[in-house]
Protein backbone atom coordinates (compact mmCIF):
# COMPACT_ATOMS: atom_id res chain seq x y z
CA UNK A 1 0.00 0.00 0.00
CA UNK A 2 2.74 2.36 1.13
CA UNK A 3 4.48 1.91 -2.61
CA UNK A 4 1.04 2.41 -4.52
CA UNK A 5 0.76 5.89 -2.50
CA UNK A 6 4.42 6.88 -2.87
CA UNK A 7 4.56 6.24 -6.79
CA UNK A 8 0.85 8.50 -6.45
CA UNK A 9 2.64 11.07 -4.90
CA UNK A 10 5.62 10.57 -7.38
CA UNK A 11 3.68 10.66 -10.50
CA UNK A 12 1.35 14.00 -9.00
CA UNK A 13 5.16 15.34 -8.39
CA UNK A 14 6.28 14.61 -12.34
CA UNK A 15 2.74 15.92 -13.40
CA UNK A 16 3.53 19.20 -11.66
CA UNK A 17 6.42 19.32 -13.10
CA UNK A 18 5.48 18.76 -16.32
CA UNK A 19 2.65 21.21 -16.22
CA UNK A 20 5.23 24.12 -14.19
CA UNK A 21 7.49 23.55 -17.49
CA UNK A 22 4.98 23.75 -19.88
CA UNK A 23 3.63 26.96 -18.41
CA UNK A 24 7.39 28.50 -18.45
CA UNK A 25 7.00 27.67 -21.91
CA UNK A 26 4.24 29.58 -22.98
CA UNK A 27 4.94 32.27 -20.89
CA UNK A 28 8.39 32.57 -22.46
CA UNK A 29 6.68 32.36 -26.01
CA UNK A 30 4.17 34.69 -25.20
CA UNK A 31 6.66 37.37 -23.99
CA UNK A 32 8.50 36.78 -26.61
CA UNK A 33 5.95 37.00 -29.01
CA UNK A 34 5.20 40.71 -27.39
CA UNK A 35 8.71 41.85 -27.65
CA UNK A 36 8.90 40.83 -31.12
CA UNK A 37 5.64 43.32 -32.09
CA UNK A 38 7.22 46.30 -29.63
CA UNK A 39 10.15 45.67 -32.27
CA UNK A 40 8.04 45.82 -35.46
CA UNK A 41 6.32 48.89 -34.07
CA UNK A 42 9.44 50.36 -33.62
CA UNK A 43 10.94 49.52 -36.80
CA UNK A 44 7.81 51.00 -38.81
CA UNK A 45 7.79 54.08 -36.86
CA UNK A 46 11.36 54.67 -37.39
CA UNK A 47 10.91 53.85 -41.37
CA UNK A 48 7.91 56.38 -41.54
CA UNK A 49 8.04 59.15 -38.72
CA UNK A 50 8.30 62.78 -39.89
CA UNK A 51 10.02 62.34 -36.26
CA UNK A 52 12.31 60.05 -37.33
CA UNK A 53 16.23 60.34 -37.58
CA UNK A 54 16.06 58.00 -40.41
CA UNK A 55 12.96 59.80 -42.21
CA UNK A 56 15.24 60.91 -45.12
CA UNK A 57 17.85 57.76 -44.95
CA UNK A 58 15.63 54.98 -47.63
CA UNK A 59 18.33 52.03 -46.87
CA UNK A 60 16.98 51.83 -43.22
CA UNK A 61 15.69 48.22 -42.52
CA UNK A 62 15.54 48.02 -38.66
CA UNK A 63 17.08 48.63 -35.38
CA UNK A 64 19.60 46.00 -33.95
CA UNK A 65 18.52 44.18 -30.24
CA UNK A 66 20.04 41.38 -28.12
CA UNK A 67 17.75 38.43 -28.29
CA UNK A 68 14.90 38.65 -25.89
CA UNK A 69 15.56 37.59 -22.14
CA UNK A 70 13.04 37.21 -19.98
CA UNK A 71 15.84 37.20 -16.72
CA UNK A 72 16.03 40.93 -18.16
CA UNK A 73 12.48 41.82 -16.66
CA UNK A 74 11.24 42.33 -13.75
CA UNK A 75 8.62 43.13 -11.35
CA UNK A 76 9.32 45.97 -8.58
CA UNK A 77 7.54 48.34 -6.40
CA UNK A 78 8.55 52.00 -7.38
CA UNK A 79 9.92 53.85 -3.71
CA UNK A 80 8.24 57.12 -4.00
CA UNK A 81 10.36 59.73 -2.47
CA UNK A 82 8.51 62.10 -0.02
CA UNK A 83 10.23 65.45 -1.60
CA UNK A 84 11.52 65.10 -4.96
CA UNK A 85 14.57 66.53 -6.25
CA UNK A 86 13.99 69.20 -8.93
CA UNK A 87 16.45 68.25 -11.36
CA UNK A 88 17.93 69.64 -14.68
CA UNK A 89 19.07 67.45 -17.27
CA UNK A 90 22.52 68.00 -19.26
CA UNK A 91 22.27 67.09 -22.66
CA UNK A 92 24.92 67.21 -25.42
CA UNK A 93 22.82 70.61 -26.59
CA UNK A 94 22.30 74.06 -24.32
CA UNK A 95 18.99 72.48 -23.53
CA UNK A 96 18.36 71.41 -20.37
CA UNK A 97 15.19 69.53 -19.41
CA UNK A 98 13.40 69.72 -15.95
CA UNK A 99 12.42 66.49 -14.20
CA UNK A 100 11.45 65.19 -10.94
CA UNK A 101 13.83 62.70 -9.47
CA UNK A 102 10.93 61.19 -7.94
CA UNK A 103 11.18 56.91 -7.27
CA UNK A 104 14.19 54.89 -6.53
CA UNK A 105 14.23 51.56 -8.25
CA UNK A 106 15.36 48.88 -6.07
CA UNK A 107 15.86 45.67 -8.20
CA UNK A 108 17.79 42.06 -7.89
CA UNK A 109 19.51 40.85 -11.36
CA UNK A 110 21.26 38.09 -11.92
CA UNK A 111 22.49 37.38 -8.59
CA UNK A 112 23.17 41.63 -7.67
CA UNK A 113 21.03 43.84 -5.89
CA UNK A 114 21.18 47.75 -7.26
CA UNK A 115 19.12 50.21 -8.34
CA UNK A 116 18.01 53.18 -10.75
CA UNK A 117 16.14 56.47 -10.22
CA UNK A 118 13.15 56.94 -12.32
CA UNK A 119 12.27 60.55 -13.13
CA UNK A 120 9.11 62.59 -14.10
CA UNK A 121 7.54 65.55 -15.81
CA UNK A 122 4.96 67.57 -14.07
CA UNK A 123 2.63 67.12 -17.20
CA UNK A 124 2.90 63.31 -17.39
CA UNK A 125 3.49 62.03 -13.87
CA UNK A 126 2.52 58.71 -14.99
CA UNK A 127 5.43 58.23 -17.23
CA UNK A 128 9.07 57.27 -15.05
CA UNK A 129 11.48 58.07 -17.45
CA UNK A 130 14.69 55.85 -16.62
CA UNK A 131 17.95 56.51 -17.97
CA UNK A 132 21.17 54.44 -17.63
CA UNK A 133 24.50 53.51 -18.36
CA UNK A 134 26.21 49.21 -18.12
CA UNK A 135 29.12 47.63 -18.94
CA UNK A 136 28.44 46.78 -22.39
CA UNK A 137 28.52 50.49 -23.32
CA UNK A 138 31.18 51.40 -26.00
CA UNK A 139 31.24 48.04 -27.05
CA UNK A 140 28.13 45.95 -27.66
CA UNK A 141 25.66 49.08 -27.00
CA UNK A 142 25.31 53.08 -27.42
CA UNK A 143 28.50 54.54 -25.55
CA UNK A 144 25.89 57.07 -24.21
CA UNK A 145 23.76 55.09 -22.46
CA UNK A 146 20.15 53.55 -23.03
CA UNK A 147 16.78 54.66 -21.85
CA UNK A 148 13.85 52.78 -20.55
CA UNK A 149 9.85 54.35 -19.84
CA UNK A 150 8.21 52.53 -17.60
CA UNK A 151 4.58 53.01 -16.80
CA UNK A 152 2.81 51.93 -13.46
CA UNK A 153 0.84 48.50 -13.22
CA UNK A 154 -3.30 49.73 -13.10
CA UNK A 155 -3.80 50.02 -9.61
CA UNK A 156 -0.71 49.14 -8.15
CA UNK A 157 2.67 50.90 -7.50
CA UNK A 158 4.75 47.86 -9.18
CA UNK A 159 5.86 49.02 -12.33
CA UNK A 160 7.87 46.46 -14.93
CA UNK A 161 11.65 46.97 -15.36
CA UNK A 162 12.11 45.77 -18.25
CA UNK A 163 15.61 45.91 -19.83
CA UNK A 164 14.16 43.86 -22.89
CA UNK A 165 12.76 47.32 -24.31
CA UNK A 166 15.73 49.57 -23.58
CA UNK A 167 16.43 51.89 -26.57
CA UNK A 168 19.30 54.26 -27.85
CA UNK A 169 18.56 57.94 -27.83
CA UNK A 170 17.97 59.75 -31.36
CA UNK A 171 21.68 61.35 -30.78
CA UNK A 172 23.23 57.89 -31.62
CA UNK A 173 21.80 58.00 -35.09
CA UNK A 174 21.89 61.85 -35.59
CA UNK A 175 23.45 64.07 -33.54
CA UNK A 176 21.52 66.76 -34.11
CA UNK A 177 19.12 65.58 -32.04
CA UNK A 178 19.13 67.04 -28.38
CA UNK A 179 19.20 64.25 -25.40
CA UNK A 180 19.27 63.64 -21.81
CA UNK A 181 22.78 62.55 -20.31
CA UNK A 182 22.46 59.62 -18.25
CA UNK A 183 23.18 60.89 -14.41
CA UNK A 184 26.09 58.97 -12.31
CA UNK A 185 23.15 57.65 -9.77
CA UNK A 186 22.03 56.09 -12.76
CA UNK A 187 25.46 54.29 -13.75
CA UNK A 188 25.39 50.78 -13.53
CA UNK A 189 28.24 48.21 -12.71
CA UNK A 190 26.76 45.51 -14.54
CA UNK A 191 26.49 44.29 -18.30
CA UNK A 192 22.55 44.64 -19.47
CA UNK A 193 22.84 42.72 -22.44
CA UNK A 194 19.24 43.17 -23.31
CA UNK A 195 17.51 45.54 -25.26
CA UNK A 196 18.38 47.68 -28.41
CA UNK A 197 21.98 47.20 -29.31
CA UNK A 198 24.51 49.74 -31.61
CA UNK A 199 23.44 50.68 -34.95
CA UNK A 200 25.92 49.51 -37.49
Amino acid sequence: MKSVVLGIILCNSLMFAACTQQNNVNLDAEYNREIADHRAQLDSMFRISKNSPFYKHKNFTHLNFYEPDVRFRIKIKAQTTENPEIVQFQTNTERKPVYLKKYLLVFNLIGKQDTLWGFVKNETPNDIFVPFKDLTNGKQTYYGGRYMDLKFEPNSDSVWLDFNKAYNPYCHYDTGFSCPLVPFENHLSLAIEAGEKLYH
